[in-house]
């Protein structure tokens, strides 16, 4: 097992990896058009991950981070990786990054929405089966139990929508579940953090900047009473060189995709 989650040491199967593997490829998607200009490596220019400890690395930074995700989080290794709060915040990413492009395909589904029914050949993005999709395989996998009884799952989530929630006696009173077409974004906002709970069993990388500014006893108290592990917050991001760039990026890309999408 190569990653404490809140369930346990694991690593990542199924739907959940799915969803982590893709909303992934989606973060060193917007990275690799930052590097592919070297003018714009170092320059100001930023895409926002919703997360302020992980915005604050460099860009040879995030990727550092993220290929250590990957390959504990997704492949078996020999060890297990010791809690960060860089590495936490880089796994909260993750799921920012599913709900910022939750927000896309409701953005263009509703700038396609006219006077009729709703076709979904209008309005998909190109990611196929879309981020919301993906969402819903992972919660139902994570939590059917939870939700939805003895039963296992709630049915085909690929074409689930409004109507056939309500004719399955499920609405979205059970759990709260949105259809596959939902634009409720307050629901779909609910499911990414339940998922991004599966892994991380708190968010103590969100106190990083008060933690460093604190005189170090009190930080050390602080840590102790939390149980928070003393280098929690002193573990650094290793600052790729140019040359490990590219590499890094084609060897996330053989974890996130091992087979060209």
């Amino acid at each position: 097992m190569t990653w404490r989650t809140s369930e346990g040491d694991r690593i990542l199967e199924g739907a959940e990896a799915e969803l982590v593997r893709e909303s992934l490829g989606c973060m060193i998607d917007r990275l690799q058009s930052r590097v592919s200009d070297p003018a714009n490596l170092e320059g100001d220019w930023r895409w926002d991950f919703d997360v302020p400890l992980f915005d604050q690395l460099t860009t040879s930074e995030q990727l550092a981070v993220l290929h250590e995700i990957a390959e504990y989080l997704l492949t078996p290794t020999a060890k297990t990786l010791a809690p960060s709060a860089v590495n936490d915040a880089g796994v909260y990413a993750i799921f920012q990054t599913a709900r910022q492009f939750i927000e896309d395909e409701i953005d263009q589904q509703r700038q396609g929405l006219g006077e009729g029914e709703l076709d979904p050949d209008d309005w998909y993005s190109e990611l196929e089966p879309s981020m919301r999709v993906l969402t819903l395989r992972a919660y139902d996998e994570c939590f059917r139990d939870d939700d939805f009884g003895n039963e296992g799952d709630f049915g085909d989530v690929d074409s689930f929508r409004d109507e056939d929630l309500v004719d399955a006696g499920l609405g979205f009173s059970c759990g709260d579940m949105p259809a596959a077409d939902g634009q409720d974004m307050t629901q779909w906002c609910e499911l990414i953090e339940s998922l991004a709970d599966q892994i991380l069993s708190d968010r103590d990388f969100e106190m990083a900047d008060e933690m460093l500014d604190l005189d170090p006893a009190l930080a050390n108290a602080m840590k102790q009473s939390l149980g928070i592990r003393a280098d929690y917050y002193s573990d650094v991001a290793a600052d790729l060189r140019a040359e490990q760039i590219e590499e890094t990026l084609t060897a996330i890309r053989k974890i996130t995709h091992p087979k060209p999408r």
